[in-house]
């Protein structure tokens, strides 16, 4: 895949996997990929939430993208920086109608959002379980 195709493969399976350290035990757990106008990667919890202190602490992450049907994984590795721009939030929020109430109860400052920066990505298929990893900067 090129650097378009793997775009496209992450936006069509956006409800990924993500991988972040607490200390050093390792911790996964789906979520829902935000993908700005910019195919910028990002994520957002609440800031009450351990994920939110996970992507602040540990700045390296992974998320795994799966098409389960054609046996498909695209796994994306990057820095976690989080994001304060409320015109961001504000954009995640309208699109996410599930987060209005969240955001409705509290405020949008209790929403945390991070891009995955530096993104690089490998492709891993049964055909290709065997070959060398080819790393894909995003």
């Amino acid at each position: 895949m090129n650097n378009q195709e793997v775009m496209d493969f992450i936006k069509a399976h956006n409800h990924c996997f993500l991988g972040t350290l607490d200390g050093d035990q390792p911790r996964v757990r789906g979520v829902h990929l935000y993908i700005s106008e910019k195919d910028e990667l990002m994520v957002h919890t609440g800031k009450m939430k351990d994920l939110y202190s996970q992507l602040q602490s540990a700045e390296k992450v992974e998320i795994c993208c799966v098409d389960f049907q054609n046996m498909i994984q695209v796994r994306v590795s990057g820095i976690s920086q989080e994001e304060e721009d409320l015109r961001v939030k504000h954009q995640i929020v309208e699109e996410r109608p599930y987060l209005k109430p969240f955001v409705e109860q509290g405020s949008i400052h209790g929403l945390g959002v991070f891009r995955i920066t530096r993104p690089k990505a490998t492709v891993w298929t049964m055909n290709t379980n065997l070959d060398k990893k080819e790393l894909i900067t995003l």
